[in-house]
């Protein structure tokens, strides 16, 4: 069938009619598939958020999140695709994730995630896991609904070795991507005050020689 547009963004916006476009385009996403899962069945995506780094990803793993039928993690980019395949001898970085996840409590902005969600994520990463395999994986997104569209946001599996591929595709075979590229000057130049912004000297020397090349 057609496809149609989803309805504009904006003061005016019709709640019903955005309502039933999800409705109508959720079977592109195949919740309804085996990982929807159900007693004591694991959970893994339904999605994936890729692609390159400073391309707003971020962003979109956002918005996605606070449609009441899609659920992610508190905690964006887990990498456990990345960690298993590309760096195998490289413990998880449960630190970084951690501070994350205290990152993202402090600033009581949590309208992506019901109240059980948060206090299961307090939970689940008070403690370094002790093994981080497939059942770990699944664990993240225990707490997604049968109705409703589970996905992770980790823009590194765009890098992913055919191996790592394989992976995401035995865990959950009916998954999408949604691969997020960004215009390349664009990027670098996000890229750039991303490294600088702890040396804000160095940060202004090189935009103004940015700004005299490209302007």
């Amino acid at each position: 069938s057609e496809q149609t547009a989803p309805p504009a963004q904006g003061k005016g916006i019709d709640a019903a009619a955005k309502e039933r476009y999800w409705h109508k385009h959720a079977s592109f996403f195949r919740a309804d598939r085996p990982s929807a899962g159900g007693a004591g069945t694991p959970r893994y995506p339904d999605f994936y958020v890729v692609g390159a780094q400073k391309a707003a990803t971020t962003w979109l793993a956002n918005h996605l999140g606070y449609h009441p039928q899609i659920s992610l993690p508190i905690i964006k980019e887990l990498v456990y695709f990345e960690q298993a395949h590309l760096y195998p001898d490289l413990e998880w970085g449960y630190r970084k994730r951690l501070d994350q996840l205290n990152g993202t409590l402090a600033t009581g902005d949590l309208r992506a995630w019901s109240p059980a969600q948060v206090e299961y994520a307090r939970r689940f990463y008070a403690d370094r896991p002790t093994k981080v395999d497939d059942a770990w994986y699944a664990a993240n997104f225990q707490l997604c609904g049968v109705d409703h569209i589970c996905g992770e946001a980790s823009p590194s599996y765009a890098t992913l070795p055919y191996s790592g591929l394989a992976h995401m595709r035995r865990l959950s075979p009916h998954a999408r991507l949604i691969y997020v590229l960004r215009k390349p000057r664009d990027r670098v130049w996000s890229h750039l005050r991303m490294l600088l912004q702890k040396n804000r000297s160095e940060e202004r020397r090189i935009g103004k020689e940015c700004r005299s090349r490209w302007s």
